[in-house]
C-alpha cells in the first residue's frame, strides 16, 4: 500500500473536517427551525414602533399613518400572527398618536396639545382603530366632548422616551405651527434618568446624540453579510444573544450601565428647571396657554416590596431613596416655576401618587389610571374653557 503524502492527508483532514462542520450546522440549522421560533430582524421591525432621527430632539416617531402592533413575543415569533397583540397604536401622518389633523387649524376649533414622554404616548392604553384611540389625552377630548365642548380638539404629541429637552425642541420647530390654545406638559421621569450622568464636566449636550436608525441592531441589518446570513435562523439566534448581551433592552429601552448612586448633581435638577421655564415661556411666545402637570408614580418612601419589583430602578440608577428625593425635587420644580410664572397647574402628583391600582409599574399608567388622570385634566380643561368664554361674554 502506498503511503498518503502528508499534503493530501491535510486536504483529506480538511475536506473531513469541513464536511463534519457543514453536517453540524445543517443539522443544527434544522433543530433550530423545528423547535425555536421564527425572527428576523424584519419581523422585529414589523411588531415595533419605528423612530427616526431628529436634531430638535433626539428622535420622533416615523410619520406611518396606520396601526403598528407592537409585541415583542410576536416580533420573536413566539406567538401567532392573529393573536391580540400587547400593544396597537395607530400613529398618523405627522408621527403623533392618533387621528389624522388638519395641520392647519381650522376655524372656530379649541386646539390641545399634549406634551411629554411614554406617560403621555399611554404604552398600556390600545387602539382599536384610528378613530377609537383610548389613551389618556384623546380620553380628554372625549370627556370635554361629552361635557358639550364639541369644538375642541387634543393633539398626542407623547413620544416614548422624551425628555423635557426632546418636548421643548418640538415645540418650538413644529407643534407651534399647529397653533395650539394650550399645551399641557406632564413628564419627569425621563429627565431623571440622566439626573445621575448630568454634572458640570458632562453636561447635557454632551450626553445625548440624535437617533440613527441603522444604529438600532435588533430591527436593522448592519450590513450586507448580516442580511445574507440572517437567512439563517441558527445565525439570528446567536445574533439576538450577542445584541441581548451587548444592548441589553427593557420596557423603557436600551438599559443604562453603571453602578447605583445615592446622590445626583444639583445642576441636573436645574437643568430640568430652566427646561420647563423654558417651555412656559416658547408657550407664551406663541400664545398659548402653559398648563403643567406632575407626573404621578407608585414611587413612595413607604414602598412595599412588591411595589418596589414594579420600580424600574435600572433606567435612573439610583436607590429607591435617592430616587424618591429626585421625584420629589422635580414635582418641586413644577411647583416653583408654577408660582413664579403664575402657571395654570394640575397636581396629579399629590392626587395620585402611590396608588397601586393606577399603575402598571413605576410610572406607567394602568387603564383605571388613565381614566383618572383624563378625568382630571378634562375637569381642569372644562374650567379654563368656561372661564374663557365667561370673559368673552362679559367683554
Amino acid at each position: 500500500m502506498m503511503p498518503v503524502c502528508p499534503e493530501k492527508k491535510l486536504r483529506l483532514y480538511l475536506v473531513t473536517a469541513f464536511i463534519s462542520l457543514l453536517i453540524f450546522l445543517l443539522s443544527a440549522e434544522v433543530l433550530v427551525r423545528s423547535f425555536l421560533p421564527f425572527n428576523t430582524p424584519d419581523t422585529i421591525r414589523k411588531y415595533s414602533l419605528q423612530y427616526i432621527g431628529s436634531i430638535f430632539a433626539r428622535h420622533r416617531l416615523k410619520p406611518m399613518g396606520q396601526t403598528v402592533e407592537e409585541d415583542s413575543d410576536k416580533a420573536l415569533g413566539k406567538k401567532g400572527k392573529n393573536e391580540e397583540p400587547a400593544g396597537r397604536f395607530f400613529i398618523n401622518d405627522v408621527g403623533y398618536r392618533g387621528p389624522n389633523f388638519s395641520k392647519r387649524k381650522p376655524q372656530g376649533i379649541k386646539r390641545i396639545i399634549i406634551i411629554g414622554g411614554s406617560t403621555v404616548f399611554d404604552i398600556n392604553a390600545t387602539d382599536e382603530t384610528a378613530s377609537e384611540t383610548r389613551d389618556w389625552p384623546h380620553l380628554v377630548e372625549r370627556f370635554l366632548r361629552n361635557k358639550g365642548y364639541n369644538n375642541v380638539e387634543v393633539i398626542n404629541a407623547g413620544i416614548p422616551g422624551h425628555a423635557s429637552f426632546d418636548s421643548l425642541g418640538r415645540l418650538y420647530s413644529q407643534l407651534w405651527m399647529y397653533e395650539p390654545d394650550y399645551v399641557l406638559f406632564y413628564g419627569a421621569w425621563n429627565d431623571i434618568v440622566y439626573f445621575r450622568k448630568l454634572t458640570l464636566e458632562s453636561p447635557l449636550i454632551s450626553l445625548y446624540a440624535p437617533y440613527y436608525p441603522n444604529s438600532n441592531p435588533y430591527i436593522e441589518y448592519q450590513g450586507l453579510l448580516d442580511r445574507f446570513l440572517s437567512s439563517s435562523q441558527l445565525y439570528v439566534k446567536l445574533r439576538n444573544q450577542y445584541y441581548s448581551w451587548k444592548h441589553p433592552v427593557g420596557k423603557e429601552g436600551v438599559i443604562p450601565q453603571g453602578e447605583y448612586q445615592d446622590t445626583y448633581s444639583a445642576y441636573a435638577v436645574r437643568q430640568y428647571r430652566l427646561n420647563v421655564e423654558l417651555i412656559v415661556d416658547t408657550c407664551r411666545n406663541i400664545k398659548a396657554v402653559p398648563i403643567l402637570l406632575t407626573e404621578a408614580t407608585i414611587v413612595s418612601p413607604d414602598n412595599s416590596a412588591d411595589e418596589r419589583k414594579m420600580i424600574g430602578y435600572v433606567y435612573p440608577r439610583l436607590t429607591h431613596a435617592a430616587l424618591v428625593r429626585a421625584l420629589d425635587e422635580a414635582g418641586q420644580v413644577i411647583r416653583s416655576v408654577v408660582q413664579e410664572k403664575k402657571v395654570a397647574f394640575i397636581d396629579l402628583a399629590k392626587e395620585l401618587n402611590g396608588k397601586r391600582d393606577l399603575f402598571i409599574d413605576g410610572i406607567h399608567l394602568s387603564t383605571k389610571g388613565g381614566e383618572e388622570v383624563a378625568t382630571r385634566v378634562a375637569d381642569f380643561l372644562a374650567s379654563q374653557l368656561k372661564e374663557k368664554s365667561n370673559a368673552r361674554n362679559f367683554d
